[in-house]
């Protein structure tokens, strides 16, 4: 990993640890769809999170019953639906506000995504719960 890429995946991850639980999941969730909208996977703001509510607090670094709440949350403010593995983005504007501000994903190193290695783990067998 070059000088640059280990900088901009410890500020990434310095930011993050000081983040809210919502703006937590919100820079996941953003992510996962810049992502997969960047490399044409996808064209609306709706996609496949193949993680359980587990995994995603696992990952976080938070509760699993803070996940629940803060995504029952984001619900309820119309900003992001979580259903059965499925993420529907409904105001792009407002999950993109809730991310406070991190870098967008285009300009992170390929291995900072940590969302999009927990995505290629489970694929390669490491299961859901």
């Amino acid at each position: 990993m070059s000088s640059e890429t280990r900088w901009r995946s410890d500020r990434l991850a310095a930011s993050i640890g000081r983040l809210d639980a919502q703006a937590r999941i919100c820079v996941m969730l953003l992510d996962l769809y810049e992502r997969l909208r960047r490399h044409g996977l996808i064209s609306r703001t709706t996609y496949n999170l193949p993680l359980t509510q587990e995994q995603m607090a696992d990952h976080l670094g938070l509760t699993l019953v803070h996940v629940n709440r803060t995504l029952r949350r984001l619900r309820e403010e119309r900003i992001v639906l979580v259903d059965r593995q499925v993420v529907i983005i409904m105001n792009l504007d407002r999950l993109r506000e809730s991310a406070q501000g991190l870098p967008q994903p285009a300009e992170l190193p390929e291995p900072v995504m940590l969302a999009e290695r927990m995505l290629a783990e489970n694929a390669a067998g490491g299961g859901m719960k």
